[in-house]
């Protein structure tokens, strides 16, 4: 018994000029890839930029206020100092505008439920204004590639920051009996 050592099996036909098309795709699709890995790396950096500019905001504005309530606790000048200072941030080398941050005024007050300090927005009645909020929206971010495709990729950033001050009362007793 004696078998056939030839196949009959057919060879497929040659398929020619397939890989150049594939390499085009390849390349499209690893360049769409790199366009969102570089704007998401932008996202990100806007996200701290906007993070640290409210940040400043709420520190200049805390540091603003005052413990006289006759003066409603400086709380104009403190709107005022917050909003020039905000103006020398940039986000994504876009000037942030004064118009962009949004301030609102609390106390910063101790309760007795839950024995931990906590601010209240707005201030507590017959509290001094003690806490401030500060945020910061930043709109029409520029993109990498927003501009190549004529659209607006990156969505609106916004961040939040809080600054509070809390008044200590220091006694200090020296022994001079001898």
């Amino acid at each position: 018994m004696r078998r056939n050592t030839h196949s009959t099996v057919k060879r497929p036909a040659r398929r020619r000029a397939i890989i150049l098309p594939l390499v085009a795709l390849v390349i499209v699709v690893m360049v769409g890839f790199l366009a969102l890995a570089i704007d998401i790396g932008m996202l990100a950096i806007a996200k701290t930029q906007v993070q640290q500019s409210a940040d400043l905001a709420a520190l200049t504005a805390m540091r603003t206020m005052n413990g006289n309530a006759g003066t409603n606790y400086n709380q104009s000048a403190a709107v005022t100092n917050a909003q020039n200072v905000v103006t020398y941030n940039v986000v994504l080398a876009q000037t942030v505008h004064s118009s962009q941050l949004q301030l609102s005024f609390g106390s910063y007050d101790y309760n007795q439920t839950t024995q931990a300090f906590s601010a209240n927005f707005p201030a507590t009645s017959g509290s001094p204004e003690t806490a401030t909020t500060a945020t910061i929206t930043s709109n029409s971010l520029p993109g990498a590639f927003s501009s190549m495709l004529k659209t607006q990729l990156l969505p609106p950033v916004s961040a939040t920051a809080q600054a509070v001050h809390r008044p200590r009362d220091i006694a200090l007793v020296m022994d001079l009996s001898g």
